[in-house]
C-alpha cells in the first residue's frame, strides 16, 4: 500500500480528484487521489478499483491503481487536506499519467473511431462496459510518460505519447453493485471485424471465477461493508457468465443482415 507524503493541488480546477505525492521515502512520485467522502462512497471506490484491475487484466490501457492510507493526523496537519471532503483513512489512488512533467491531452470519445488501428480497442472497451455495467463509459486520453518509473508492466518508460482510458468510476452501475441484465440487442458492439472479435474472445477466454474472486478478495474490507455479502459472493460467477454470453452473442449479431 502506498504511503502518503503531501498534497500538491487539485487535478484540474474545481475537480473532485487531487494530485498528491506518495510512495517510499526514496521513491516519491505524483498520484491522483480520489478521497472517500460524501461525494464518493466506499462501495464506489471498491467498484472503481475492481474495474480498473479487471480492465488491465483483459488488456485495456487503464491506469494502475491501489488503496492509500492517509491518517487523520496527516489530514489535520495540511491546510489543503483539511478543505477536502475526507472520511476515514483509506482512499483510492491512481497512477498520474502526466508523470513529472508530461502533458495529458483529453480526447473526444469519437477519436477512437478515426483510426482503423483502434478498432480492436474500441470493441474491447464497448464489451468491457457491457460486461461490468459501466455507466458512463471511460474516455480516451493521450499522455507523455516522462517518469522513469512505470506501473504499466511493459517496461516502456520513454517520453512517447501513449493512449490510455480514464474515468472508471461508473463500474458496477456507478458503485451500486447491481448488474443490469444483458440485452443482446443493446450490447454496444461498434464494429464488424472478425479479427477484433477473435482478440476480444482471447482476452476474456482466460478469465476464471477464481481469478475474479481473487481480485474481489484483494479489495479493502472497509470499502465493502455496505455491499451485501450475497452480492459479493455471486459477483465472480455472474461476471463469468456475462463474459461467456458476450463472446457467444457477438458473432451471432455480426451475421445478421444490415438494414
Amino acid at each position: 500500500m502506498l504511503q502518503f507524503s503531501h498534497y500538491v493541488r487539485p487535478l484540474v480546477a474545481n475537480a473532485a480528484a487531487h494530485l498528491v505525492v506518495a510512495g517510499e521515502a526514496n521513491a516519491l512520485r505524483p498520484y491522483v487521489l480520489k478521497a472517500c467522502g460524501a461525494q464518493r462512497r466506499p462501495q464506489q471506490l471498491a467498484a472503481e478499483l475492481l474495474g480498473l484491475r479487471l480492465a488491465r487484466k483483459i488488456g485495456l490501457p487503464a491506469p494502475w491503481a491501489d488503496a492509500m492510507a492517509i491518517s487523520g493526523e496527516a489530514v489535520q496537519s495540511s491546510a489543503p487536506m483539511r478543505q477536502l471532503d475526507v472520511e476515514g483513512e483509506l482512499h483510492l489512488t491512481l497512477e498520474y499519467l502526466g508523470g513529472a512533467g508530461g502533458a495529458v491531452i483529453e480526447l473526444p470519445p469519437a477519436w477512437l473511431a478515426r483510426r482503423g488501428c483502434d478498432a480492436p480497442l474500441r470493441t474491447l472497451l464497448a464489451t468491457f462496459c457491457s460486461w461490468l455495467d459501466v455507466r458512463p463509459a471511460p474516455r480516451p486520453v493521450h499522455f507523455r510518460q516522462s517518469s522513469p518509473v512505470s506501473h504499466s508492466g511493459n517496461g516502456n518508460a520513454g517520453s512517447r505519447y501513449r493512449l490510455a482510458m480514464v474515468g472508471f468510476g461508473g463500474c458496477l452501475g456507478a458503485g451500486s453493485w447491481k448488474l443490469r441484465p444483458l440485452d443482446p440487442e443493446q450490447t454496444p458492439l461498434q464494429m464488424d471485424d472478425a479479427g477484433a472479435s477473435a482478440e476480444i474472445m482471447t482476452c476474456f477466454a482466460g478469465l476464471t471465477v477464481e481469478q475474479i474472486a481473487r481480485e474481489l478478495e484483494a479489495l479493502p474490507r472497509q470499502w465493502l461493508m455496505n455491499v451485501a455479502p450475497a452480492a459479493r459472493t455471486a459477483l465472480p460467477f455472474d461476471l463469468l457468465q456475462r463474459a461467456q454470453r458476450l463472446q457467444l452473442a457477438e458473432p451471432a449479431r455480426r451475421r445478421q443482415p444490415r438494414l
